[in-house]
């Protein structure tokens, strides 16, 4: 089960007002999303964010988080704690400065979080004047209307016009929060125009400093992500600015990383490392958090993590936790920095020890507490709450690194003190540590969660927010299997002491303990607890009665299913916890207070808790259990003790207990008493007389009685509405006017009726104008009591017939109808009236009509139904047609029911969805009538519909009404009815799949199911996969069920639509489960038996059930218990549980299991079982026992007779922290420091003199350690400071720096201490460490001892003015550049000036700019690439074995392994065999010289790196193989032993095997399975080892080494498979191969055991693995691992072919190009895909029109300038290669050719003012769709592609006008002489363009031969997206 839920309920700051509070601004509490300056915030003013402001920011519209961010809850803790560090920042920084830093959300959401907060203040103000103005309309009402009708038509006016205002802001407000809560990466990308007035004016820096001061003339407009990436860059880079300047930027950067999530991927990191490093050193704090936040947003992976720590941030970042409170604001970003490691997979492993050792002291705040003060009420540090925070995710992510840090002492100090605020998060990472054994080592037993208790058993604690808080906590620990486990142990130690701190004489321990227990045992206080703790009486039955009736009417009608079966697992659960309770005499404690407390209140809830839970015990504790509860005889025996003096305490008691009991049981429905079962018919008889018309109760009303009533109404002595007493007009109506004569009277002899009516009337504007409060809902409650009334009596029908009211409301209704011909100009049912006017109670009122006959005659006598036709086919009013079916009565056969159907098959999608909802209460619980047949009611027409909604085309309208039918399904005659109906569910996939289960559960639901092959098919998924699933699905269910507030069950229904209230009534329901629903007829139960899968999941739980490790089978197990435990909890399934000792296994796991979780699982498994009656009694029999009904029937809350042997979790051994070490990456100092020896206490005149630098910096290392001391500490400290005063070298030292670092690293230091420590070294310390700046101080210091020794100072004068020559010039080589950060703090790039002009003819165009875009931009030459691809080949590998012609085993074999390798394979051939994959039949013999002619062959010409042998078939070839060796003496040597084949054939005779030992000890590595190396050392020595266990194999594997001399030994257990505790028992599950060294090194290689017939050749292979991976430079240990896997994936993937034991799949991790090398093109253009488009681009008809010369001119003027205007992005697209490339020298090419592009576009301007168009008309001309699209397209390809996909987008170009040209020019159409494009053509076809094109192609084929085959698919989509650009072009000018 899952763990609890944080839960946070801190309050944000009321209000935050900036210019009262300049100085101790925060940037969690300011506006917008940035660091802000503060030119930005003096010209905002003293704006001030509103309480609901800051309610929104911590509410539910955040957007999503920034990286590394926390919870608004935290900041609320933050803020608490602010007061004391405002004076300190006001006295160092003037005016209000720190407003430059903002919050890190985004900048988008900030803003709009500004505008909904003046949205929402003006929507205040006009509900303000609306309700001033309704006042106002009300008070001229009450008026005579002649007198005041001027004045009510302005009053009117103003009131229509201020509803207009309030929906327009409505709307806006609602289109504010869709654009908060949408995701960003979803919104389109902002303008570049609109961008640069977000970074301008968005980020409120000063116009002058919004664009960079470097004087580009770039036009910001035109700029891509990229270019202002690197633009910003190079603006950090400028120095000597103001600190907002650079906090500026760092906010530009951060939102272009927002907008730009992809940008971080392609970052510089030595350009942005640079600027991030200088930053981070600033002397301004802001900028230093700004530098933070830049950063934070730049991490991608793991590797961008690994990049930032490669920087030095580590000290940067200690040192700013480590700062004072007046440097909060990049303490806090310092803070988000490190949890941003957290975002990112696996980045815990590179955060460093001495951060969390940061962290830590800062979570301890230990210096900052004060004595005598409550812990919540103290000054803490206000980041100690996120401190702690991230401790306990650090907690969950990698526990040995907080242990190692310390980590876990503030943890449980928070949780003990309840410092954090919401303690039940700390505890939910305890419960996580806590739920399996591998995790729980890390908490010591018993120690844990029992700090939670403290605040209850301290009696110093008196806070009751703390006692909350920690109630809180304990709750949630105590509804989780991690908690309740844990708290149980040592005799439930930690429940009892909470149980006896109820003894204590403390009121709020007493009272939060109750409401703690009130809580547990979900304990719903009943409606009357607040009388009955106010100390009134409660034993009249007419005051229950009320309560019924009362409930009854608020509260849904009663409902009860059929299918009692149903397992309500959190029952069972408080079932468990009540008997700990029980157990740790919880009950003998309350009747101790009960009988002891002298608050009155606290005794009565004592009373009501003790009641409520001995009810609770008999209906969910076993009989034996209730029968142990003897408390009631001791309590008689008290107060029939009259000579005690105490008698009359125990009197009451007995007496309160009596009156709640009592009233318990009445006002409990007779259905739900204790251990009974309401049975159907019962309940049907129960809704009958609920629906029954009322008795009459004007019978009792005298005349007299009656009229009194009328008077007192004040209907006939005032006019005016608002006067009358509207509970005695309710009274007046629900009772006497339901008889005729009343109501003649009431007609006749007063005025009451008209009054009534003429209230009600629409045109009157009365009822029609009151505003739409919870409070006017009674006018719309006595409307509908008087339709009801009147149709009663045929008096009132007449009366009703007779009024004006039907007919003004159906003139009001054909307002709507756009067919009736009436129209006005504020329609009375308009959208606004509904919403704000009473208008809409017109429809309830119709709505009961719609429930008589005589109602509907009187609708259909006005039309109303016609007019409703018409508004629900025109589908206008969605609103209004949704009021008319949420208000309808669908009981009667009529209109109703029609209109329902148009809607549900004519209407929207919203409609239909609304009215399926409206079938919900008609079909799941029907209407009984006396004529039904069969339990159905009036239900069917209901189904039918249902039915029908499942063909609709919306998803979302068939998921509702399968929702519905299967609630429908509980009762047994509507499923049978929905079967008949016969729906067909195929087409909604896993939506019908519930409702396809619960027909399963009858007989003619199996026949029907079986007839359309889903039974077998939903089987097979359900064991093959389906299963597994399951448990996700119902952990996240209980885990919703168990983690809701049963207090929080408040119904959000509407006043018109109930619809929201039950849209997720099936959200925390236990999914069905399909064994369970197959168990319930004879038919599904001879199914399973026949499939056999429960006995599959039987030997799944037997075999697999007690592991622990492996997370994929504890899936598998707890799949397999759900499976067995709905099996076993029907009736009919039961008997499966009696042929196996499934029970008894699952009984095991539940009371000894290591995961605790699992445990959990088995005991509500067990409580399925217990449904059934079989299942019960196998439980009884192992002392299992649960609760049953009068009739016998089991509730399934069974619970063990001895609840220690469930709760027995035994303690185990915790890991020593002490010993505890962590990984390398999250070490900054990675050396740990020596241990200072013990040193006697002297004073300072004995200790001997500081001399030398040495003794001074040994004796502050001494007293660094001491200031750990807390009895040396003030001591250490003023010897310290003395030191210090001296001013020793050692501070200014970045060695003896890091050295004191190490000892804060390894150490434990208070947070004072590491401030001082860290205050005491220079400034200049921290700079040089960033920088790497050690080695060239060390450097310089040389040099200048060396020019005091020579004394060269004219020299040294000389190098040093060269050094500066070269440091200004930026040039001189890298290697002897002086400064290395200087020269890094230049210009990101410089461009070079070109080298020259081209002046090619006018019309040769786009060419050469292509080209040289192709092959100067790469890094790559063509030989370089070409060299890259033949240094794939990593090795050289001789193979020297036999041959195998089946291709699995030998030369063959090994050929292939070494080529998937990326190695170099040679042979020896030694045989020749006849085998295939069942055995070997021959072998010939090479001779033996022939092969040493073939070794010496090859080693003399290639060259051999790794030598493998293989098969050595006879002793010769041995022999002559050993003098090869010592005579090559070749680097490595692997030999595997080969023996015996995988067949079982002998493949080296027996006089052969002592020759070979001869080799051993030349060999490197030697591979022998077991048979082998024993038969290996048996040559040796006569013993032999057997294998029983895993440490056999190490015993074998070390003896062998040790015999052999070789260097190492690998034994292969593939012949002695382990089980899962690596012992022999023949269960294969785990494969052990041991590798052993000569020094003593032991290497264990387990993998999984696979059941394979394709293992021919796995020992060949892996030899040849090993040696290849060793002829690729790896060491031994990791050749031999990475070989494994290999041949694991080999024999996991393997092909299958062959009779016997068939090869492995040698290319698993092989890719194949589907184009050979220097191919790419050809294959490209030749593609089915790309060569119809490619053929279209050649021939386009504007392409032959230039062959012909028929091509109009103007067409190719215009084809001129807009290939002008495309040439100016190309150029971008140009420097935009510039930025992929990875070299000054490309990046200089890339600028000579935007030189080039330049040129190019003044030969066009020269071209085409020779046609007579000038320069400004081609500028001015617009760019044309075809062309802004082409030149986009490619940009964008650049910025979120590399560089080849940027080369492939522009390939076309390149590759299509020499195509295009080479066609034209041998076409024998085209025109060669008069033809005006023939010179165009011949420049595209000559000698220089066409080698350009063969240079730019064959770069192209170069990098495409490195691609992925996924790569290359990218790319040719790329290129064809290209090309139809290309053809665009084309089209955009007329070819004739």
């Amino acid at each position: 089960m899952a763990g609890p839920p944080t839960s946070q309920n801190a309050k944000g700051p009321s209000a935050l007002n900036m210019a009262q509070k300049p100085a101790g601004r925060t940037s969690y509490e300011r506006e917008g999303g940035g660091l802000q300056p503060p030119a930005a915030v003096s010209a905002a003013g003293g704006r001030t964010l509103s309480a609901s402001a800051a309610r929104s920011a911590a509410g539910s519209f955040n957007p999503s988080f920034a990286p590394g961010s926390f919870s608004s809850e935290l900041r609320s803790q933050m803020s608490s704690s602010r007061a004391g560090s405002r004076m300190d920042v006001g006295s160092v920084y003037p005016g209000s400065i720190m407003n430059k830093v903002d919050e890190d959300e985004d900048d988008t959401a900030a803003a709009a979080q500004q505008a909904l907060v003046a949205l929402k203040d003006r929507l205040n103000r006009e509900l303000k004047i609306k309700e001033g103005s309704e006042n106002m309309l009300e008070a001229l009402n009450a008026k005579k209307a002649k007198q005041t009708k001027e004045q009510r038509q302005r009053v009117e006016a103003e009131l229509s016009a201020s509803n207009a205002r309030i929906r327009a802001l409505k709307q806006k407000i609602a289109d504010t929060h869709r654009t908060r809560t949408a995701p960003q990466q979803q919104q389109p990308t902002t303008p570049t125009k609109q961008r640069e007035r977000l970074l301008s004016n968005g980020m409120r820096s000063p116009p002058s400093l919004s664009r960079s001061d470097l004087g580009s003339d770039v036009d910001e407009s035109t700029e891509s992500p990229t270019y202002a990436l690197t633009e910003l860059l190079q603006a950090l880079e400028v120095e000597g600015m103001t600190p907002e300047y650079y906090v500026s930027r760092g906010n530009q950067l951060v939102d272009l990383f927002k907008r730009h999530p992809t940008l971080k991927y392609d970052l510089m990191w030595s350009v942005f490392g640079l600027r991030m490093q200088v930053m981070l050193m600033s002397e301004s704090r802001e900028v230093v958090a700004a530098g933070y936040r830049m950063t934070r947003y730049a991490i991608s992976d793991r590797a961008s993590l690994r990049k930032i720590r490669s920087l030095n941030t580590d000290y940067v970042v200690v040192r700013s936790l480590n700062n004072y409170r007046k440097a909060d604001v990049e303490r806090e970003q310092a803070l988000k920095f490190v949890r941003a490691f957290l975002d990112v997979k696996d980045g815990v492993k590179e955060i460093s020890r001495a951060i969390v050792r940061t962290i830590v002291a800062i979570a301890e705040a230990g210096d900052d507490r004060r004595p005598n003060m409550p812990v919540a009420e103290q000054d803490a540090d206000r980041l100690r709450p996120i401190c702690i925070e991230t401790l306990a995710e650090i907690l969950v992510r990698d526990p040995r690194l907080l242990l190692a840090s310390g980590g876990m002492g503030p943890l449980s100090e928070a949780l003990a003190e309840g410092t954090y605020k919401a303690p039940e998060s700390l505890a939910a990472s305890i419960l996580y540590l806590l739920d399996t054994p591998k995790r729980r080592k890390f908490v010591q037993p018993g120690y844990g969660l029992d700090v939670l208790f403290t605040a209850f058993t301290d009696h110093m604690i008196s806070d009751d927010t703390v006692l909350k808080q920690n109630s809180k906590a304990i709750a949630a620990s105590l509804k989780s299997w991690s908690g309740l486990m844990s708290l149980s142990m040592y005799d439930f130690r930690a429940v009892r002491s909470l149980i006896s701190c109820m003894i204590l004489p403390n009121a709020s321990i007493r009272e939060t303990i109750l409401d703690l227990f009130f809580s547990l045992l979900r304990i719903k206080p009943p409606a009357w607890a607040t009388s009955f703790l106010a100390g009134r009486r409660l034993t009249t039955y007419g005051r229950v009665a009320n309560l019924k009736g009362a409930s009854r009417e608020r509260g849904p009608s009663i409902y009860v299913e059929e299918d009692g079966g149903e397992q309500n697992f959190v029952e069972h659960y408080t079932a468990l916890l009540l008997a700990v309770f029980i157990k740790a005499d919880l009950l003998k404690s309350l009747l101790h207070i009960a009988q002891t407390e002298e608050d009155p209140m606290l005794k009565r809830k004592t009373t009501l808790l003790l009641s409520e839970v001995l009810k609770l015990a008999s209906r969910l504790l076993p009989p034996s259990w209730s029968s142990e509860l003897q408390l009631l005889p001791d309590l008689f025996n008290a107060a029939a003790s009259f000579k005690n003096q105490d008698y009359h305490i125990a009197t009451g008691v007995v007496y309160q207990m009596s009156s709640v009991s009592r009233t318990l049981y009445r006002s409990t429905p007779s259905g739900a008493m204790p251990g009974m079962l309401p049975s159907s018919n019962s309940m049907s008889d129960l809704t009958l007389l609920d629906d029954q018309p009322k008795s009459h109760a004007a019978v009792v009303f005298d005349d007299a009685t009656f009229r009194q009533l009328l008077i007192d109404s004040r209907v006939l002595n005032h006019s005016n509405w608002s006067k009358w007493d509207w509970d005695i007009i309710f009274k007046i109506i629900d009772g006497p006017l339901q008889v005729g004569k009343r109501l003649e009277e009431a007609i006749k002899a007063s005025k009451f009726m008209k009054r009534i009516m003429s209230f009600y009337r629409p045109f009157k504007y009365k009822f029609a104008e009151v505003k739409n409060t919870r409070g006017t809902q009674k006018y719309v409650k006595v409307g509908c009591a008087l339709m009801h009334a009147l149709l009663q009596s045929p008096e009132g029908v007449r009366f009703l017939a007779d009024s004006k009211l039907l007919r003004q409301i159906a003139e009001c209704l054909a307002q709507c109808d756009p067919t009736s011909g009436l129209t006005a100009q504020y329609p009375m049912f308009s959208p606004d009236r509904l919403l704000d006017t009473l208008c809409g109670g017109y429809f309830p009122m119709l709505g009961v009509l719609s429930g008589d006959l005589r109602g509907l005659q009187l609708l259909e006598r006005w039309r109303m139904f016609n007019m409703m036709y018409h508004i629900v086919d025109l589908k206008q009013r969605p609103d209004l047609i949704k009021l008319l079916l949420s208000s309808f009565d669908y009981t009667m056969q009529g209109h109703p029911r029609v209109l329902l159907s148009k809607a549900l098959t004519a209407g929207s999608k919203d409609i239909r969805i609304h009215a399926t909802n409206a079938l919900r209460k008609h079909a799941i619980r029907p209407t009984p009538s006396i004529n039904s047949q069969g339990g159905m009611g009036d239900s069917k027409w209901a189904i039918q519909l249902l039915v029908t909604q499942l063909y609709d085309p919306e998803v979302d309208v068939c998921s509702t009404a399968i929702k519905i039918l299967e609630k429908a399904c509980n009762r047994k005659p509507s499923l049978e009815y929905i079967v008949e109906c016969r729906p067909s569910l195929d087409h909604l996939g896993e939506i019908g799949a519930p409702l396809l289960l619960r027909f399963l559960s009858t007989s003619i639901g199996y026949h029907y199911l079986d007839g359309l092959d889903y039974i077998s098919n939903e089987m097979d998924d359900w064991f093959l996969g389906r299963n597994d699933t399951y448990v996700h699905m119902i952990e996240a269910s209980l885990a919703r069920a168990f983690l809701v507030d049963p207090d929080d069950q408040s119904h959000r229904m509407s006043l018109f639509d109930d619809a929201d209230a039950e849209a997720d009534f099936h959200d925390n329901h236990v999914p069905p489960h399909f064994y369970r629903e197959l168990t319930r007829t004879q038919e599904g139960c001879r199914l399973l038996n026949n499939k056999g899968h429960f006995e599959e999941f039987a030997s799944t739980i037997r075999h697999h059930g007690m592991q622990a490790t492996d997370p994929e089978t504890l899936l598998k197990v707890k799949g397999a218990l759900w499976a067995v435990g709905n099996v076993g909890s029907m009736e009919l399934g039961a008997p499966f549980l009696e042929g196996s000792d499934v029970v008894e296994r699952i009984i095991a796991m539940a009371e000894s299991h290591d995961v605790i979780s699992l445990r959990g699982t088995a005991f509500f498994v067990l409580g399925l079982i217990s449904r059934s009656t079989h299942g019960l009694e196998i439980l009884a029999e192992h002392g299992w026992d649960a609760n049953t009904t009068p009739m016998g029937t089991s509730l399934g809350f069974c619970i063990p007779n001895d609840l220690s042997k469930l709760l027995s979790l035994v303690p185990w051994k915790a890991e020593n922290m002490a010993n505890m070490s962590v990984l390398d990456t999250q070490c900054t100092i990675a050396t740990p420091p020596a241990v200072s020896p013990a040193r006697p206490n002297m004073d300072p005149a004995e200790r001997p003199p500081l001399v030398t630098e040495e003794d001074m910096n040994k004796r502050i290392l001494e007293l660094i350690v001491d200031l750990g001391n807390m009895v040396l500490y003030k001591k250490a400290l003023v010897e310290l400071q003395k030191l210090r005063a001296r001013k020793p070298a050692a501070f200014n030292r970045t060695d003896f720096f890091k050295e004191v670092m190490g000892l804060m690293e390894w150490n434990h230091y208070r947070l004072g201490v590491r401030r001082m420590v860290i205050d005491l070294f220079d400034k200049n310390v921290m700079r040089r460490i960033v920088f790497d700046e050690e080695s060239s101080s060390s450097s310089e210091d040389d040099d200048d001892e060396e020019d005091e020794e020579d004394d060269d100072e004219d020299e040294d004068d000389d190098e040093e003015e060269e050094e500066d020559t070269e440091e200004e010039s930026g040039g001189g080589d890298e290697s002897s550049s002086g400064d290395d950060r200087t020269e890094r703090q230049r210009s990101i790039s410089e461009p070079m000036e070109p080298k020259g002009q081209m002046m090619p003819a006018p019309l040769n165009i786009r060419r050469t700019y292509v080209v040289n875009s192709l092959i100067s931009i790469c890094s790559l030459t063509p030989s370089q690439c070409s060299a890259d691809i033949a240094n794939m080949v990593k090795g050289r590998v001789l193979v020297i074995a036999g041959s195998d012609p089946s291709g699995g085993a030998g030369l063959e074999a090994d050929q292939k392994v070494i080529a998937a390798h990326g190695c170099y394979a040679m042979t020896a051939t030694t045989a020749l065999t006849v085998q295939n994959t069942q055995g070997v039949t021959d072998i010939h013999h090479v001779p033996v010289d022939f092969v040493r002619k073939q070794i010496n062959a090859v080693v003399g010409d290639i060259g051999v790196d790794v030598v493998k042998t293989g098969m050595l078939a006879s002793k010769e070839v041995i022999e002559m193989l050993d003098g090869v060796v010592k005579k090559n003496k070749f680097p490595q040597l692997v030999i595997d032993p080969v023996m015996v084949s995988t067949s079982g054939s002998t493949l080296l005779p027996e006089t052969a095997i002592e020759m070979l030992t001869r080799l051993f000890s030349h060999a490197s590595v030697v591979t022998p399975n077991i048979p082998e190396a024993n038969l290996i050392l048996a040559q040796y020595s006569k013993d032999s080892v057997k294998i029983k266990c895993a440490d056999d194999m190490v015993t074998l594997a070390t003896r062998l080494q040790r015999a052999m001399g070789s260097r190492w030994v690998l034994v292969k257990g593939g012949h002695s498979p382990f089980d899962a505790h690596f012992k022999v028992t023949g269960e294969n599950l785990k494969v052990v191969d041991v590798l052993v060294g000569a020094d003593g090194t032991v290497e264990k290689i387990v993998s999984d055991w696979q059941e394979s017939q394709s293992t021919h050749g796995t020992g060949c292979s892996l030899a040849s693995s090993i040696a290849s991976n060793l002829a690729s430079g790896k060491d031994m240990i990791t050749s031999v691992r990475a070989a494994c896997r290999y041949i694991e994936a080999g024999i996991r993937t393997a092909p299958g072919l062959g009779h016997g034991h068939g090869p492995l799949n040698h290319f698993h991790s092989t890719k194949v190009l589907p184009f050979s090398p220097n191919y790419f093109i050809e294959y490209l253009i030749s593609r089915p895909d790309v060569k119809p488009i490619w053929d279209r681009f050649v021939h386009h008809p504007f392409v032959m029109a230039m062959g012909d010369g028929s091509l109009p001119l103007d067409s190719f003027k215009n084809y001129m300038v807009q290939d002008y205007l495309y040439l100016i992005h190309f150029a971008r697209a140009t420097a935009l290669g510039a930025y992929k490339s990875k070299n000054m020298t490309d990046i200089s090419r890339a600028s000579e050719i935007v030189a080039h592009i330049m040129t190019e576009t003044k030969l066009h301007i020269k071209y085409c003012e020779s046609f007579g168009i000038s320069l400004e008309q081609m500028e001015s001309t617009e760019e044309q769709q075809a062309c802004t699209a082409y030149t986009r397209y490619v940009v964008d390809v650049g910025q979120s592609e590399d560089w080849l996909a940027l080369q492939v987008a522009q390939a076309p170009c390149l590759l299509g006008y020499a195509a295009v040209a080479r066609m034209l020019h041998d076409h024998p159409d085209t025109k060669r002489k008069d033809n005006t494009y023939w010179e165009w053509i011949e420049n595209y076809i000559a000698e220089d363009y066409s080698e350009a094109v063969r240079l730019g192609s064959d770069l192209l084929e170069e990098h495409a031969a490195l691609q992925s085959p996924t790569r290359v698919e990218e790319l040719v989509k790329i290129f064809v997206h290209a090309t139809k650009m290309e053809i665009g072009f084309w089209e955009m000018f007329p070819h004739k």
